[in-house]
This record gives C-alpha cells, structure tokens and sequence, in this order.
C-alpha cells in the first residue's frame, strides 16, 4: 500500500492546514492522476505537480473533496495515512498502469547526461536567510531557479545502510517517477528505491537527492547551510546573498559576512551574569528571551551577538541558545521566548533539553521562528520539544510552538 508520513489536505472544512508534506503531497498527486474522472480521479485533467512545503493548493483541495463525494467516502477535505481516502486511492491506482512512457536509459548511464542535475547546474545560493535554494545555470548566476530545501537530504543520507535500487529510465514527470517507486516490487525493508525524471528547465532529477545520488550537489549546498547560519548568529535579518561553484566548491559571497561570535568560554562568568539578572526579575516571572530579534520587554537576553550588535541589548547574556541549562540554574526560569529565529541558526534539539533543565514545572516555551521556511522550521522545533519531554507541544495560528513543562 501506498505510504504516506502524514496528512494531506485541509482541517476544519478548509479553514487550517494539514501537514502537506511536499513527498506526501506528490505521491497523492500521482494517484489522482492515474484515477480517471468517473471514479473521482484526475487522469484526464492533470493535478499540477509544483508543491509547497505546509500548503495544499485549492486545486488538489478540491480534487480530494471531489474524490471523496464521488466514492461516498467521508468528505473531509484530507488525506491519512493508512486511511479509508489513501486505500481507496491506492487499490483504484494500482488497477491503472502507469501512464508513462519512461526512456531505456540504464541507470548508471543517467547521471552522465548532459540533463542530469549535476552537469547542468553550476552552482547554488541562498538569496535571503531562511529561503529556499537557488540553482543557477550558469556561472554568474543570472540564469537560475529555486527548490525548497525540503527537497534535499543534507543531514543524512537515507540509502545509508541500505541497498539502492535505481529504475531503468528517466520519466516525463516527478510524479509518474514516484508513482513508479510506490509500485516497485524492490520496495522492501533494507532497500532504498528511487527513479529519475524531467524537471524544471528539462533537467533530470533523481527523485531521492542525497550524497548518494547528487554527492557534489549536496556538499554545496551543506556549505551554503553552514555560512547562513554562522551569519545568521550575528544578523539573523540581513540578507545573505552567496554563490557556491560545484567545481572545487569555491565560496564568493556577493555580501561579506560578518564575522562568527566569538566562543565564550568562561560559563562561570555567564552563570554569574545569569544569577544576578535573575534577582532583578520579578516574583514569580522570569522571562528568558533567546537568539534572534525581537526581545521580549525586561526579559533576560541570551544572545551571542558581539561588538556593535549588542548596543542596545538589555539583561545581555551573551552566549548561544542551546546553552540555556547550563548557564541558568534548574528550575529558576518561569517562560522562555524565541522570535524570528531563522531556520538553521539554532539547534533546537540541544535547546530544547536546555530550556527543560532552566524551567520550572508548569513553566511555558514559545517560539515564532523567522517566516522563511516557516512550515519545515516549525516541524523541527515541535520534534525538538516532545523529544525533550515537553507536553501540550502545539502550534498556534500556523506561525508559533508553544509548550509546558510538566
């Protein structure tokens, strides 16, 4: 059966986002556009396959509503996994071949096409902090187009410790590709499959874009990540512009980038600072703001900025978010607040432990990350929290997490 890892769609009668992951809004694409219109589907009458991370389009909203009327299903508006929508979808799928017409290429022959993604992109950059990647076609970059970063495996590679499974042929589209994958007999426990296709500008793209598959592709683009968030810890609202050549991976920033904080090194020294700003909070109250901007009012602010950025900066503890529980004492703090934290610029599994060691119980989290990639970031914070034991994790309004010590 066809696997997706949450909801696609709308809740609350279209009013409020489901998850939408871009791979699961594809796969759910896929199967539409192999049903044909009798039964609910959109083979005659395409889904498009541009997606956005966190948001469904009206056009596949309607689609699944459609679908769901014309095989008497509950019309709720979204897809499950494992489901009674995703069933039905997948047995009438699987009863239709495929309508694509993949080339014969063998699979290792594909990423020495002059298409393939590696050979016709010549480098990568990031026009603003938190945005998503830009591919450019040429040396300058004049020529270029932009993915979400959702599409990339940068911090680990799923074929790791697994055997890949490459299909013969380069598809006509991204969905027919993964269309092919989910009716692969190779799908097994152990074994990664994956196919090529067609897409923006005629490149050819594997559907699974990781070391293994785009290693050169992949290591540009980790150096991209890494120089966006050292900048982003000294000016998480400047606009980052940078270009990273594949041949040698050579660094040209278009804006020089400030220089990292310096390593603080004596915690002491902090824990005192921490202690005495603490005194001066009131009974009962104490606010920790961290990173990014927007500081809370008479909250204490741990902050790594240096030299002219913190000018301005009240109840400064300068130092990095994911050392909150080690520079204030267990238990001694009553809220923590972050604010337009761009994605990339804190850790928020080591924060988020931090912030479970510096609260007291009953204590609150709230965190309003930068709104580029906001759907991804929000999804990395709420994990962070639940992992570190925080209950009533929750998003607000589609734009903040909010959570309580237990």
């Amino acid at each position: 059966m066809t696997r997706i890892s949450a909801s696609v769609g709308k809740f609350d009668n279209g009013r409020r986002q489901s998850y939408n992951f871009p791979a699961d809004q594809l796969l759910v694409i896929s199967l539409l556009n192999r049903i044909g219109q009798a039964q609910g589907g959109r083979r005659e009458n395409p889904l498009s396959t541009n997606v956005v991370r966190g948001v469904v389009t009206s056009d596949l909203y309607q689609a699944i509503l459609a679908f769901q009327r014309t095989q008497n299903l509950s019309v709720d508006g979204h897809v499950d996994p494992q489901q009674a929508t995703l069933r039905r979808l997948d047995d009438l799928a699987r009863a239709v071949a495929i309508p694509s017409t993949p080339t014969a290429d063998l699979p290792e022959s594909i990423r020495q096409n002059v298409d393939y993604v590696e050979r016709r992109v010549h480098g990568v950059g990031i026009l603003f902090l938190g945005g998503p990647f830009r591919l450019d076609l040429d040396a300058k970059g004049t020529q270029n187009f932009s993915i979400p970063r959702s599409r990339f495996n940068l911090s680990s590679d799923p074929f790791s410790g697994n055997a890949e499974v490459a299909l013969t042929g380069i598809y006509p589209s991204e969905a027919q590709a993964l269309g092919a994958v989910q009716s692969s007999a190779a799908r097994r426990p152990g074994f990664v499959v994956y196919a090529h296709y067609r897409g923006s500008e005629k490149i050819i793209f594997p559907t699974i874009m990781s070391a293994t598959t785009t290693p050169f592709l992949i290591r540009a683009l980790q150096r991209a990540v890494e120089e966006e968030r050292q900048y982003a810890q000294v000016a998480s609202k400047t606009l980052l512009q940078a270009f990273f050549t594949l041949g040698g991976l050579r660094y040209a920033p278009v804006v020089q980038a400030a220089p990292a904080a310096a390593a603080v090194t004596d915690l002491q020294a902090l824990r005192q600072t921490a202690q005495t700003l603490l005194r001066s909070q009131p009974a009962g109250r104490a606010v920790v703001n961290l990173a990014g901007a927007g500081e809370v009012p008479g909250a204490i602010n741990l902050n790594p900025l240096v030299g002219q950025q913190v000018q301005g900066i009240p109840n400064l503890v300068q130092a990095s978010a994911e050392t909150v529980g080690e520079i204030f004492p267990a238990g001694s703090v009553n809220r923590i607040v972050a604010n337009d934290v761009v994605l990339g610029q804190v850790n928020w599994t080591a924060t988020a432990r931090g912030c479970f060691a510096a609260l007291r119980s009953g204590g609150t989290v709230s965190v309003a990350p930068y709104a580029g990639q906001l759907a991804e970031h929000l999804e990395a914070i709420v994990a962070a929290l639940r992992s570190a034991g925080f209950r009533n994790v929750a998003v607000e309004a589609g734009r903040y997490v909010t959570a309580i010590k237990p």
